[in-house]
């Protein structure tokens, strides 16, 4: 309940920044997605709690084989498509990546871009086969799941998770990279904010930008599902929570950005101070972008995505 509250009240936190700082915000694709995400998550959790409620009226209210056996059927389906969330929020990792990286890593980028599709596949891939197991157990009346296709849908989640984190590790890698690249800059950035009274903010922001919380949260759901419960996994407990978290990110992408705290632009700001102190009085020194990247002049004052 928590995590999809905070979710709920994210976004129109996120509508208000957007429309105040529209000049500054993300392409129209991202605040799309991050709406999509939005009402995928919130589908998701309806339909989380309105399967628990038919299976509590069905096993123990008011026992009804028919209907416990409809719900066995038809409840993992949510659990296929929401899977989307995970390629969306993968999506936007690699944008970030691409945004802050372009310049420095080249053709190293195109790696997370290839994990990317392959985990795109591995999820329409599963969407596919959990919608074909459904439509055979409604037509010929099975009371378990064919074992083929049960197999197939397993190998299918199994890649989709993990080309999931190779994608994650990969794209927050880069930007991990990028930062200590720059970390003069990044320090300055999280110092100069230390003084505002907003380090830990920051801080914060560097984290989620570079996707390293996101990515930690997979890490945690993959172990979690190793870890045996008297019934199921402690993924099963987990994996509803990651699928908001990773509803969310894409908002909190978006926030960081319209509120200027990307580390993009907070590292050229830097760069720009320290120019500024070192040029002498009377000129207006050019600021390198990146090695082998465009200029601008300190004159200006900000930098558009």
């Amino acid at each position: 309940m928590l995590v999809p509250g905070a979710f709920a009240l994210l976004m129109p936190l996120s509508a208000y920044i957007i429309r105040k700082h529209g000049s500054r915000t993300p392409a129209a694709w991202a605040r799309y997605c991050s709406l999509f995400m939005f009402l995928t998550s919130a589908a998701y959790w309806a339909a989380s709690v309105a399967t628990l409620g038919i299976r509590l009226h069905a096993f123990f209210i008011k026992p009804s084989p028919p209907l416990a056996a409809a719900s066995a059927v038809y409840s993992p389906i949510p659990n296929s498509v929401v899977l989307i969330n995970y390629i969306l929020s993968d999506g936007v990792v690699v944008w970030r990546a691409w945004v802050l990286c372009r310049r420095d890593s080249g053709r190293l980028l195109y790696v997370p871009v290839v994990l990317l599709c392959s985990a795109s596949l591995a999820v329409i891939a599963t969407c596919v086969m959990r919608i074909i197991i459904t439509v055979v157990r409604v037509h010929y009346d099975l009371k378990i799941e064919p074992a083929p296709l049960t197999r197939g849908i397993d190998v299918c989640q199994v890649a989709s998770i993990s080309l999931t984190l190779l994608n994650n590790l990969t794209a927050t890698g880069l930007i991990g990279y990028q930062a200590w690249k720059y970390r003069r800059e990044v320090q300055g950035y999280i110092s100069a904010a230390a003084d505002n009274g907003r380090g830990t903010a920051s801080v914060l922001a560097l984290m989620i930008e570079s996707g390293l919380l996101y990515c930690l949260s997979t890490v945690f759901m993959i172990v979690a599902m190793t870890i045996r419960l008297p019934y199921g996994t402690l993924g099963d407990l987990y994996t509803p929570v990651n699928v908001q978290l990773a509803g969310m990110y894409p908002t909190l992408v978006i926030l960081i950005v319209s509120l200027r705290m990307s580390v993009q632009e907070s590292t050229m700001d830097a760069r720009s101070r320290e120019a500024t102190r070192q040029s002498t009085p009377g000129t207006t020194p050019s600021i390198p972008l990146a090695r082998g990247g465009p200029t601008i002049s300190n004159d200006q004052s900000h930098i558009t995505q």
